[in-house]
């Protein structure tokens, strides 16, 4: 099964959604949001930027998260990255608690001066 997901994550290109069955899989150098508690469901890798995620069919749709990149990012609970926030540090895997649980709708890269 290992193998079976690492073959889809090399096949899929950033930012597709692709159904996998190990827990916070993630592309080097993205971002991924997962459907599911603990890194599972489907899972969306990002690479850059994204003011609403509801063009992408993801909105209020994460569950858990990982930081694969070396930047710090920040999720927002609104569109074009306004309301609440969270920020996800390198290489942390979390679940979306409480106000971020099915909330997110917008994330980029920490921007200069933070979220």
């Amino acid at each position: 099964a290992a193998a079976a997901a690492a073959a889809l994550l090399s096949a899929a290109p950033v930012q597709t959604a692709v159904a996998l069955t190990a827990g916070y899989e993630c592309h080097d150098e993205s971002i991924c949001l997962y459907s599911s508690p603990n890194g599972g469901g489907e899972v969306y890798a990002v690479g850059q930027d994204i003011p609403d995620l509801s063009t992408i069919s993801w909105n209020d749709k994460a569950r858990s998260v990982n930081n694969e990149t070396s930047d710090d990012w920040c999720l927002y609970r609104d569109s074009n990255y306004k309301g609440e926030w969270k920020l996800v540090t390198p290489q942390q895997q979390t679940n979306l608690l409480g106000d971020f649980d099915r909330k997110v709708s917008s994330l980029r890269a920490e921007p200069d001066g933070g979220c």
